[in-house]
């Protein structure tokens, strides 16, 4: 699996650095061993088992029964923000806006879920509300999905 991680990983690099000849890229110790001769690849200093360890370790604590649903809101805010930003973020690289736009409305997006993070942590603190907004939240983030996917 990491071979094939080292591989797959390579070759992102390589099509990135061809598309975009004026950019530099981070990678791991072990692709950038294979690339050190394109000044433009970094070294991360992650290696590939380092990476897969603690992916490894991530799944693990997800399966543990020790965690509480509120405990999955930072992450699940953290890449809901990155899915809403993505796109903003696609048409800056694409030269579609420029970076202040783009700073812009990324500034926007991270604000507003922070604020909607914040709502939803308030309501659930709150028992009366807790169960319906835990049912409407379950209902939002299905319709979400389906949304993301019907496109």
């Amino acid at each position: 699996m990491l071979v094939l991680v080292k591989w797959q990983t390579m070759l992102t690099a390589s099509m990135t650095l061809e598309k975009y000849p004026g950019i530099e890229v981070d990678v791991t110790t072990e692709v950038a061993e294979t690339m050190s001769e394109d000044s433009r690849v970094h070294d991360s200093g992650y290696s590939n088992k380092e990476i897969t360890e603690s992916a490894v370790a991530e799944v693990n604590n997800l399966k543990s029964a020790t965690a509480g649903p509120l405990d999955y809101i930072p992450h699940a805010a953290l890449w809901s923000t990155f899915l809403a930003a993505a796109p903003v973020i696609r048409d800056w690289w694409q030269g579609n806006t420029t970076h202040e736009k783009c700073a812009l409305k990324v500034a926007k997006i991270t604000g507003l879920k922070a604020a909607k993070v914040a709502g939803i942590l308030g309501l659930l603190a709150f028992p009366p509300t807790s169960a319906p907004n835990s049912i409407y939240l379950v209902a939002k983030v299905c319709y979400e999905i389906f949304k993301a996917y019907a496109r």
